[in-house]
């Protein structure tokens, strides 16, 4: 039999360049690089030979196995360069690169797992797990356990044995329970010290091919040659460029990836480049202008050219005579940009300006530029020219207050000169004009007049005769609003308007402009007055509050404000009360009870109120209600004016009144003792008398603090648990009585205060208190005590006793004299200390507290008598 071998080249290693076959100059586009290696290739670089033209920017990535990751390249001036091996290396993972399932010997805790870890970083692999596929039991790796690049780890299998009559694998699991890697699946009946190993070591192509039973080597290299990718593996590399403004119209870029074997090359990338071509027009809605007039302009921005034009940016710059209005670019601003605009595409935009000062001329510059250098700039200017026309100002509405003055200018510009010049103006009938404060500049006046008009206004003209060309002839004057009762908040004098007429070669010419509205507006203020409380004693010191704020319709600052107090006779301000707790600084007048304050503006309103207070005496009878009043008065301007408006009133209507008032009651509390004074050791009543004036008191509390040397017996009413009487309404009907019964602690000294502390008070009234000081007599108290020392005695025997004498008062005993008398049929025995000849027992002092003993024996009769024996002190 014939045998015939036919050996198949292996493919080569492919590599191709991917991307767009158009380029923008100025935009950016991505390519890409597919490599697929036929071979295992170590030393992996890659390299990117630039077009003319052409740069970097941005976006380098590898893509490998699913994973991503940046890299940038070594950028020279017409080249790209990568070096792949530490990219390809982060892509990689933890694998189980050798097991043994069946050691020589005993499989009980020998059989093991080793981890590779092939990548450019340490990995923590604590708390990741081993599962077996067989019996679906697993081993836990230590938590804290790292894996150094290229380093290895040794897994001792402990929980029971592997399976080796069967096929079986090993799954790596992370903390999560993703699974990292799987070995083949094997049956390893043999006994020996063959082991599953990955071959070359740590390749990873997810194929039984990379698995082979050699001799174990634990935690080192299973030998073969690693690679950076070995044959079959795939890897993608993704870069960004951007044609710069030198780019050629055609062009190619070339790739290739170098290795430790060779090197392999893409076809090359042929590319035609495009560009934009912008082109600018402006177009104004009029060429002469003067001030006061608009202008618009029409931008029309268009790429004419077959590339898209890529970060077109576009700037403005209008004349210093004059003042952008609006304009609808995309920023509403003078400088914007848009990101790109395509071949064909165009962009309109409108801008409106304002003429805001009289020139000869009027120059205004269009800008639209492309690209980073920029690639293209073109510039359009604008220029407009002046007309003869007349201008009144101010343009804008504007406020004013009864009796201000208001200005206006009127100027009239004259670039081909004129004939037979009037200028004439109009005043509303609701302003005075004030002829003393014309000013005309350029050229005097030849003639001035003026005249009343039937509806109540007033024309006022000059008349200026031939102007030369090139003249501007200002005029200014003010007028002030009169204090009539037309003239109120809310009215609205419409704009009026002057007109100019000349001559101008044979024709008649004329203009005229119109100024803006005025506004009247007034202060209103709001007065308020609040009492601190509705109900006031007799004497008691009141405190009210006054509160001043602008009113929702006012719409100005008044001035000159004057606050008076007008108080009655039965409240007596107190002087040095008078304070300003929010507003403005304002100075009080104590004699005439005023304040006065310069101004309140209209951040004060009923969202800020200025705040002010004073303090007034009670000079009234309960039952009586007493009134305190504020007036205020202010003007439409600061200081005196002529034609401002008061608080006078009629029209003058700046005055507002407030009042607050309280109704006066009264709570009288007294309290006595009896007996005044006290002595030691007896009763003592208190009697407390409440009584209510004017009007009920509401929650009356009486409270009565005794002093902590007497001791309550009892109380009628009796208390509450606090200690109180508690009223809910007091009536006016009174008088109503507490008693109290207290005894005296025997042993205060004599002439001691006992302190008694009482108070009344009410939900209307503010609670008042009061104090009872009662003396207490403690004088010479002498008590005795005679004990006998025997329970029983028999007829004839003797019988002792003690005597026991002290002074339990608060003053010495002096000349204490002790006497004990016994029935005449009773034998004295003896008696100790000895007796006086009297038969007593003197002392000359005794002190308070102190005491004395005295002893003495007697006999008792031997018949049956009825005796008796009586001791007595005296001193």
């Amino acid at each position: 039999m014939l045998l015939q071998l036919i050996l198949i080249p292996a493919a080569a290693s492919s590599l191709s360049l991917s991307g767009p076959h158009d380029a923008d100059i100025s935009g950016e586009d991505a390519y890409e690089m597919y490599f697929l290696s036929s071979e295992d290739a170590s030393s992996l670089s890659a390299l990117i030979e630039l077009p003319e033209g052409f740069s970097y920017s941005g976006n380098a990535e590898l893509i490998w196995g699913g994973h991503r990751s940046s890299i940038p390249p070594v950028q020279s001036e017409s080249s790209l360069q990568w070096d792949l091996s530490p990219a390809l290396k982060s892509c990689r993972h933890i694998v189980i690169n050798e097991w043994e399932p069946n050691p020589p010997g005993s499989d009980t805790k020998k059989e093991w797992i080793e981890l590779y870890n092939p990548s450019a970083q340490a990995i923590n692999i604590g708390g990741w797990k081993l599962v077996d596929s067989y019996y679906g039991k697993s081993v836990s790796i230590p938590s804290n356990a790292v894996i150094m690049p290229d380093g290895y780890q040794l897994i001792t299998w402990t929980n029971g044995s592997l399976v080796n009559s069967y096929k079986a694998s090993i799954s790596l699991l992370d903390s999560s329970g993703s699974e990292i890697d799987r070995t083949s699946s094997v049956k390893d009946e043999k006994n020996n010290d063959l082991s599953s190993s990955r071959n070359p070591n740590g390749r990873d192509l997810d194929n039984d091919l990379d698995w082979i039973f050699q001799a174990a080597t634990p935690g080192c290299s299973n030998g073969g040659n690693s690679a950076d990718i070995y044959a079959g593996e795939s890897l993608g590399l993704k870069f960004n460029l951007t044609a710069g403004c030198s780019a050629p119209g055609q062009e190619q870029i070339s790739a290739e990836i170098r290795f430790s074997a060779g090197r392999t090359q893409a076809p090359p990338l042929p590319l035609t480049v495009r560009k934009a071509n912008l082109s600018l027009s402006t177009a104004p809605d009029r060429f002469d202008v003067a001030p006061g007039d608009e202008i618009i302009w029409t931008i029309l921005l268009e790429n004419n050219g077959d590339g898209t034009a890529h970060n077109v940016a576009l700037n403005l710059t209008i004349d210093k005579g004059l003042q952008l209005v609006e304009i609808d670019s995309p920023n509403k601003d003078l400088d914007w940009g848009y990101a790109s605009l395509a071949p064909g595409q165009g962009k309109r935009i409108t801008l409106k300006a304002k003429v805001t000062s009289a020139q000869k001329s009027y120059i205004s510059a269009f800008r639209a530029r492309w690209g980073p250098d920029p690639c293209q700039e073109t510039t359009q200017l604008s220029l407009l020219g002046a007309r003869t026309a007349l201008r009144k100002t101010p343009d804008q509405p504007r406020s004013l207050t009864v009796g201000e003055s208001v200005g206006f200018e009127i100027s009239a510009d004259l670039p081909r000169g004129a004939r037979s010049l009037w200028i004439n103006d109009t005043i509303p009938s609701a302003l005075t004009y004030n002829e003393s404060s014309l000013s005309v500049q350029g050229r005097a006046p030849l003639e001035m007049m003026v005249a009343a008009n039937p509806d109540g206004t007033q024309r006022i003209g000059w008349f200026f005769g031939d102007c030369g060309p090139a003249e501007t002839i200002d005029i200014s004057y003010d007028c002030q609003l009169d204090n009539s009762p037309e003239n109120q908040d809310g009215r609205v004098l419409a704009g009026t308007t002057a007109r100019m007429s000349w001559n101008e070669g044979a024709a008649g010419r004329a203009d005229a402009d119109e100024c803006g509205p005025l506004n009247v507006v007034e202060p209103d203020l709001v007065l308020e007055m609040q009492s601190a409380r509705p109900f006031a004693a007799p004497q008691d010191s009141v405190a009210f509050t006054l509160l001043l704020y602008h009113s929702n319709q006012s719409h100005a600052t008044a001035h000159d404000i004057d606050l008076q107090l007008l108080l009655p006779a039965a409240l007596n301000y107190k002087p040095g009360s008078a304070q300003v707790l929010a507003g403005p600084s304002a100075a009080f007048d104590e004699e005439s009870l005023r304040w006065k304050l310069d101004s309140l503006d209209l951040d004060w309103s009923a969202d800020g109120k200025a705040i002010l207070r004073f303090n007034a005496t009670v000079h009234a009878t309960p039952g009586e209600t007493i009134e305190g009043r504020a007036r205020a008065t202010w003007t439409s301007l600061a200081g005196a004016r002529a034609q401002e408006r008061t608080g006078a009133g009629g029209e003058n209507d700046y005055l507002r009144e407030a009042n607050a008032s309280a109704r006066v009651m009264s709570l009288k509390l007294t309290k006595t003792a009896d007996p005044q004074p006290v002595p030691v050791g007896e009763l003592l009543t208190y009697a407390l008398t409440f009584e209510c004036f004017g009007s009920a008191a509401h929650n009356a509390i009486i409270r009565d603090r005794l002093d902590p040397r007497v001791t309550l017996l009892s109380a009628e009413p009796p208390a509450d648990e606090d200690g109180a009487w508690k009223i809910a309404e007091l009536s006016p009907d009174g008088p109503h009585t507490i008693l109290l019964t207290v005894r005296v602690n025997e042993t205060l000294p004599d002439g001691a205060l006992l302190e008694n502390r009482y108070s009344i008070g009410c939900d209307e009234l503010e609670t008042k208190s009061g104090r009872l000081y009662t003396p207490v007599l403690n004088g010479t108290l002498l008590s005795v005590n005679k004990t006998p020392l025997q329970k029983a005695v028999h007829r004839g025997e003797e019988a002792s006793y003690l005597i026991t004498v002290c002074n339990r008062g608060g003053q010495p005993a002096t000349n204490v004299t002790v006497r004990d008398v016994f029935d005449s049929s009773v034998e004295m025995v003896s008696a100790w200390p000895e007796m006086a000849e009297d038969g007593a027992w003197h002392y000359s002092s005794l002190a308070p507290g102190e005491c004395v003993q005295m002893g003495l024996t007697v006999r008792i009769p031997r018949t049956d008598v009825l005796y008796c024996s009586q001791e007595n002190v005296v001193g």
